[in-house]
């Protein structure tokens, strides 16, 4: 109930909160171009640098993501093989939803990169 509290109020100010999803989409459609650091995700993406390692933790755990190297300083991932399968099934749901229209229900569809 607070979270909705905080978002609708966010919204009144018109700024809206990126959803979770939207923002480890966001990750890993940027490790498509390849092998980043945590600092250039976060430049690249416009998300907060702890955000960014946040989300990359949970990314890690569901396979999507691969730590190549690891060190005191920089830790620097790439996308997976599951990450790659992931996002290719994410755009074919959104192009099967962009075919399906329900009457009387806009709404605003996502862009994948092909």
């Amino acid at each position: 109930m607070k979270k909705e509290v905080e978002y609708a109020s966010s919204e009144e100010n018109g700024s809206s909160k990126r959803t979770f999803s939207l923002l480890r989409n966001t990750i890993l459609i940027e490790l498509l171009n390849g092998a980043r650091t945590i600092n250039q995700l976060a430049i690249n993406t416009n998300i907060n640098w702890k955000t960014v390692e946040s989300h990359l933790t949970y990314l890690l755990g569901k396979k999507y993501v691969n730590e190549i190297f690891s060190s005191k300083f920089v830790r620097i991932f790439d996308l997976s093989e599951q990450g790659k399968a992931y996002l290719n099934q994410a755009r074919k749901d959104i192009e099967q939803w962009e075919q399906t229209d329900v009457p009387g229900v806009s709404v605003e569809k996502p862009e994948v990169p092909k």
